[in-house]
């Protein structure tokens, strides 16, 4: 009966163990475009304004920052808003975890001609 006992909460413990397997960690990844805003994405529409002036003027209408990958055709959500606002317009590579479209941002730095 011990013996009956100990393996059913052998197999109980493997199972519940089995079921709380962490799930993968998402790993951080360098990610590089141009910061624009949820309303233009990868193209201005603003007739004759800079990609800042068109991206900081639609943000003030209630877009959101993104980043615009014209390479992958892909537009990404920021997570932090605040830290996009100084690059706006501008050409960087944002650091962070993807996830369901929207980066998780770690970091935001000004893409210079050494790192394109």
């Amino acid at each position: 009966m011990k013996i009956r006992s100990l393996l059913l909460v052998a197999l109980l413990t493997c199972a519940a163990l089995g079921l709380a397997a962490p799930q993968a960690v998402a790993k951080k990844k360098v990610f590089t475009g141009a910061i624009s805003d949820s309303a233009c994405g990868l193209h201005h529409m603003m007739a004759g304004a800079s990609a800042k002036k068109c991206t900081l003027e639609c943000v003030g209408m209630g877009g959101k920052f993104v980043l615009a990958d014209q390479a992958a055709q892909k537009v990404y959500g920021l997570s932090d808003q605040t830290a996009a606002r100084p690059y706006a317009g501008e050409n960087v590579q944002v650091t962070g975890t993807l996830k369901n479209g929207i980066i998780q941002v770690t970091s935001i730095q000004p893409l210079t001609k050494a790192t394109k």
